[in-house]
């Protein structure tokens, strides 16, 4: 015999919450109705204590609580007292109202105020003492109603509450009509794709041959082609390809001829960009288009010619002072900046790049005068610049005053940065977007000057920005000479080697660089996990230690190696149990993690791929269960991230060689397998090598070893800036200095 369920509902006031969520998904509260109380529980998003709301659910009993109300809907009550309509609009909901501004608009508006308000809009308002902003109080209250009926309306859909609240954020008050209307306009909205919207479509009853179903596909495929590979573009036959395959992923539905009139309506109506072959995302199109021409403005000759003869005693009198010799390509790096707009600094580990780099910043002061700004793409490599300088330095993003939800950044190019040279570390890191947003920011005046790697991995972001610029002839300086005491290190010859395709195999005794060999993959990992413990007894710290892996799957990849380091690191136990889980991943107190996407919203300046940190507390509930989680980024302090945001996150004791770029590690371990062969080449294991400084342990075997150093194909990236460069109608001269 079936239970019966006993349903609930009642109008009330809540009196006091127990437990209000950070994702706004789940909050416990004591509800008065009828002279009566109850525990109310579920999605009370946006709900405020003393506050009159309708409530619907279903009785149930509790394990440790007891007898409870688990909420299905509710709904705010237009207040119809004073003293309901005081306390709504000096709530928390409605900007720029206090208790007395709420009191005075009530005495002129009566009992009935919040309904005069939403109906006859600013003019309720006017003429109200100490209200400065009345059309922010207008949008606060009709937003207030508009919101949660909005969440009302697409939760019964399988939309979750803050995915519902990022709806209604991205499309207003018509949220629920467009999305009943077109499901896939949930794709614009993060943490939707196409399967999702697909499934809520399908319970609309959507055809499965339906535009907005195969416009929906096409967006998605460019989405994963562009972000899975860098490229700035996809081929037209490529994403023509995919989108059939996720169109008829059950079964066959939709025709290429159907796609294809998709695409090029999607064209013709400006929600893609296609040029020849080439289709784009209309942002991407726009950054590489606009990135072209602020490099192409940059390449024109200065008009301030400056004496190479005047450079160069300048640079003796800092040899002097300095107590160093430069070498000729460092000397050349500073006579080439002090007679371009843009120059690139290029070179591997221990060539003198940061020598090279203090003495153009001296030297430029000495002749101009004028201020000097350091940036990187990332914390830790702005963090790392400024050690090495002596100088502050910021991210990009900060540097630029990224403002999250805002146009465009503080500093653009109606606002140039206030410097007369920018110096950019970690170039290689930099996408298409990124560099765009910089060079917008540089004013006509401004010297730049580009320090990266040009062998090493590029960006994760789309582009391929370095190579793209060295490769259209923007003016370089390639230093390829190791320094002495750079030379006596085996991890920078080792890289070196590396990177001219030779099998370097280290001499265990000089206790820098170690090759471990084992074959099978349980024990590749074993004995990582053992190098990393080892570390720890010779007083290593965690953060000092950094496993890189090719590749995330596999048994040898950094979930597999995520999980075993996160037990005999961080342990339930050693963490006192606080901890959430997140599909198959579990984060607990202290463990370190990465954000692998964009958050622009998150802390001051968003928090963005590739940034570590720790965390620090699990949030929990009334009930004792984790909601969420807060993590400490060293560049910015403490972040919260609910429940339904830790896809954000993933375990970083170990990560990708690439989601390591711009940081550096006293000790880094690499596992090698031909497991990862698909990942295997010369850029990867160069890249990995090159993040330590005091000690490398590869373990793994030498046939994968040698074929990650042999093989030099790295799968080009779809980018057209360098063309997009050369063919301005400039021509420009390759200036690479060379040993």
């Amino acid at each position: 015999m079936e239970e019966t369920k006993e349903s609930f509902s009642a109008e009330g006031h809540v009196t006091r919450f127990y437990f209000k969520s950070r994702s706004d998904d789940y909050h416990v509260a004591l509800f008065v109705y009828n002279d009566k109380q109850a525990i109310i529980s579920g999605n009370l998003y946006s709900a405020e204590e003393k506050e009159r709301i309708f409530v619907k659910g279903e009785w149930y009993v509790h394990q440790k609580y007891g007898r409870q109300v688990r909420v299905d809907t509710w709904e705010r009550i237009v207040p119809t007292t004073e003293e309901q309509a005081i306390a709504f609009l000096s709530s928390s909901l409605i900007k720029g109202v206090g208790p007395v501004t709420a009191k005075r608009i009530v005495e002129k508006l009566g009992a009935e105020a919040v309904k005069n308000i939403m109906e006859k809009g600013v003019e309720a308002l006017a003429g109200i003492k100490g209200l400065r902003k009345p059309q922010e109080v207008y949008e606060s209250v009709r937003g207030a109603y508009e919101a949660q009926r909005i969440v009302s309306q697409l939760l019964p859909l399988g939309i979750s509450v803050n995915a519902a609240m990022k709806a209604h954020k991205k499309f207003g008050g018509a949220t629920a009509e467009l999305v009943k209307r077109n499901p896939y306009c949930l794709m614009e909205v993060d943490s939707i794709g196409f399967l999702k919207a697909d499934a809520i479509a399908q319970g609309l009853g959507v055809s499965l041959d339906s535009t907005g179903r195969i416009a929906g596909a096409i967006r998605q495929s460019l989405k994963e082609i562009i972000w899975d590979n860098g490229y700035c573009y996809a081929t037209r036959e490529e994403l023509l390809g995919k989108a059939l395959k996720l169109l008829n992923h059950k079964k066959k539905c939709v025709t290429r001829e159907q796609v294809d009139n998709m695409l090029k309506h999607l064209s013709s109506s400006d929600r893609l960009v296609i040029e020849d072959n080439a289709v784009y995302t209309p942002k991407l199109y726009k950054d590489e288009v606009l990135l072209a021409e602020s490099a192409r403005s940059m390449l024109k000759p200065r008009k301030d010619v400056i004496l190479p003869e005047k450079v160069e005693r300048l640079v003796k009198q800092y040899e002097l002072r300095e107590g160093i010799r430069l070498s000729s390509e460092q000397k050349q790096v500073v006579v080439s900046l002090m007679n371009n707009n843009l120059l690139i600094l290029t070179g591997g580990p221990g060539v003198g790049k940061t020598t090279a780099v203090k003495a153009v910043i001296s030297v430029y002061e000495s002749l101009f005068g004028k201020p000097v700004l350091l940036a990187s793409p990332t914390g830790k490599a702005s963090r790392r610049l400024a050690e090495v300088t002596g100088r502050g330095a910021s991210t990009v993003h900060r540097l630029l005053g990224f403002r999250p939800g805002a146009p465009t950044p503080a500093y653009c190019r109606s606002s140039p940065l206030p410097c007369g040279l920018l110096v950019v570390d970690e170039v290689s890191m930099m996408g298409v977007s990124m560099a765009k947003m910089l060079f917008d920011a540089v004013g006509e005046d401004t010297r730049v000057l580009l320090v990266g790697d040009a062998d090493q991995l590029p960006s994760v972001e789309p582009g391929n920005v370095l190579a793209d610029l060295l490769a259209a002839g923007v003016p370089a300086v390639r230093l390829e000479k190791v320094f002495r005491q750079a030379s006596q290190s085996q991890i920078v010859t080792g890289a070196h080697a590396i990177n001219k395709g030779k099998v370097f195999y280290p001499d265990h005794g000089r206790g820098d660089f170690y090759f471990i060999e084992k074959s099978e993959p349980e024990e590749i990992t074993r004995t990582i996990v053992g190098c990393v413990m080892r570390f720890l007894k010779l007083g290593y710290s965690l953060d000092d230690i950094q496993v890189l892996s090719p590749m995330k799957n596999g048994p040898v990849g950094t979930i597999t190696l995520n999980r075993m380091l996160q037990e005999r690191l961080n342990p339930s136990s050693k963490a006192g149990g606080r901890e959430i889980t997140c599909g198959d991943a579990v984060f607990r107190v202290g463990d370190r993690v990465i954000c692998v996407r964009n958050n622009y919203e998150k802390g001051e300046y968003g928090v963005f791929n590739g940034e570590t940190g720790i965390i620090s507390r699990v949030i929990e509930n009334e009930n004792g269960e984790a909601a969420g989680i807060t993590v400490y980024f060293e560049h910015q302090g403490d972040v919260e991230f609910g429940k339904s945001e830790l896809h954000n996150l993933e375990l970083a004791y170990a990560i990708t060689a690439h989601k390591s770029q711009g940081s550096e590690f006293k000790a880094v371990v690499i596992p090698l397998t031909t497991s990862h062969y698909i990942m295997l080449n010369r850029k990867l294991i160069y890249t990995a090598v090159s993040r330590a400084k005091e000690k490398v342990v590869l373990v793994g075997t030498k046939k994968a070893y040698w074929i990650a150093v042999r093989n030099n194909k790295l799968s080009a990236r779809n980018t057209k800036l360098r063309d997009r460069i050369e063919n301005s109608g400039i021509w420009l001269q390759n200036q690479v200095a060379e040993n």
